[in-house]
């Protein structure tokens, strides 16, 4: 992958591969981690430079001093030998230079630099704000993010006047504001027939040739370089002139619409460098997390039509939008813990109604189970009246004997045969009966009842 996003590169890379002056040298990790070790190896290497430098000026030293001697030639020689065959280690390469440049002092202005009250715009159905509120100040360097399509460039030229709204208003300060515009193809904006020195000199015609090579210096353009065409120059180098354009007026606002489009990573550097010591307010839509991280101390998110301001850098904008998933997690699993809380007091409430449904079937059954039981022993049998009572062996009337009426005789015992070994036994009385077929018995209370069906 060729990229200058490092924020990307430290994401997906594990292995970097840098060209430089031709020589291409390989690294193990990350964007990130390819940079510590190419300070450390920077670092030994001119740390081994320097000690070999060291040790070489002692050696000649000594030689210098007893060439000549009578008594130490000798040694002398032996060592301007031993040094000429001593392999060189070359000085470490110091890196290659990237633009050089500082956006002029910025003018005082007030407190308030912008405004956007009740902002509301849309392009046909389409509605980027509703409503918007944000207040810009003198010192804040705000990073607008947000998927494309959500308005970010439309915001910027909403505050430069360039576009109405449909209600509301964006307006600047009252207060000596001075903006500088960039926009997102400003390096197309640039007139392609015109040399790099000429586009300069149109800009500022009263400045000399030393001034304005100076500056195209700055930003790259040095030797033949200034007298390419513009046509010619690759889209790195026309950011870079569009850039220089820019430093031509000292502002107190800068709005730059996708500033790193084109600039390879040491333009980005440098560009980095430069915001961060500017002292006005500065509004950037940029995809570039680095920059960004590097650049704003403000982040506003375009979210559902409307400015989401996180007084924060970049890093503070991410815990907080982490905080904010895990709420709406938490948020989630509660609702859905909830709907499973009602489901299961519905099913509680349905299975109670269920079991009193059963209940009251059950009782109604029984209810009915007696009742029948109740026509079935309406006419119990009188004492001393004939009916269907217990029939006993010799009573042939079918006269019913039962608790309650004349004393039932005690039938005859037959004598068991431990009643001698054992004399306080007593059998106790019994009724033996014995019921032909088709006969049922039921017991009921004390008396069985024998019915003859």
């Amino acid at each position: 992958v060729i990229s200058h996003d490092r924020a990307f590169l430290d994401r997906v890379c594990n292995q970097i591969v840098e060209t430089e002056r031709g020589i291409s040298r390989s690294y193990l990790g990350n964007y990130s981690q390819h940079l510590e070790q190419k300070a450390f190896e920077r670092e030994a290497s001119q740390a081994a430079f320097d000690r070999q430098q060291k040790e070489l000026s002692t050696q000649q030293a000594y030689i210098d001093r007893f060439r000549a001697s009578a008594t130490r030639s000798t040694q002398a020689k032996s060592r301007e030998k031993l040094l000429d065959k001593v392999e060189r280690i070359d000085a470490p390469v110091d890196a290659l230079g990237g633009p050089r440049f500082s956006f002029p002092p910025a003018p005082r202005s007030g407190r308030q630099v912008a405004l956007l009250d009740n902002l509301t715009h849309s392009y046909g159905d389409r509605i980027l704000f509703l409503g918007a509120e944000l207040e810009i100040e003198r010192g804040d360097r705000i990073a607008f993010v947000g998927p494309n399509g959500a308005g970010k460039s439309t915001l910027l030229r909403l505050v430069m006047g360039m576009e109405e709204p449909l209600e509301g208003s964006a307006s600047l300060g009252e207060h000596n504001v001075i903006t500088g515009y960039f926009e997102q193809n400003q390096a197309e904006a640039l007139d392609l027939s015109k040399t790099v020195i000429d586009t300069l000199f149109e800009a500022v015609p009263d400045w000399t040739q030393t001034q304005v090579r100076s500056l195209l210096g700055s930003f790259c353009f040095s030797n033949d370089a200034v007298f390419k065409q513009v046509g010619q120059l690759s889209g790195g180098e026309k950011a870079r002139l569009a850039l220089a354009l820019m430093l031509l007026t000292p502002c107190n606002l800068l709005v730059l619409d996708e500033p790193t489009n084109h600039l390879d990573i040491p333009a980005k550097q440098m560009l980095e460098d430069a915001l961060m010591e500017y002292e006005g307010a500065v509004l950037v839509v940029s995809h570039d997390r680095y920059f960004i991280s590097r650049v704003a101390n403000r982040i506003v998110e375009l979210r559902d039509g409307e400015l989401v301001l996180y007084r924060g850098d970049y890093a503070y904008y991410q815990q907080k939008k982490e905080e904010e998933r895990l709420a709406a997690e938490e948020l989630r699993l509660q609702r859905e813990l909830d709907a499973k809380r009602r489901a299961n007091k519905e099913k509680q409430k349905a299975k109670e109604a269920s079991g009193k449904l059963a209940a009251a079937g059950k009782s109604q059954s029984a209810s009915s189970n007696r009742r029948q039981t109740g026509r079935l022993f309406a006419r119990r049998p009188q004492p001393g009246r004939p009916g269907p009572g217990p029939i006993r062996r010799g009573n042939p009337s079918g006269i019913c004997q039962t608790r309650g009426a004349e004393p039932i005789p005690k039938p005859p015992t037959r004598p068991r045969p431990d009643d001698a070994r054992n004399p306080k036994a007593s059998p106790g009385p019994f009724i033996k009966l014995h019921a032909p077929l088709g006969m049922k018995t039921h017991f009921t209370g004390l008396a069985p009842i024998v019915c003859i069906t």
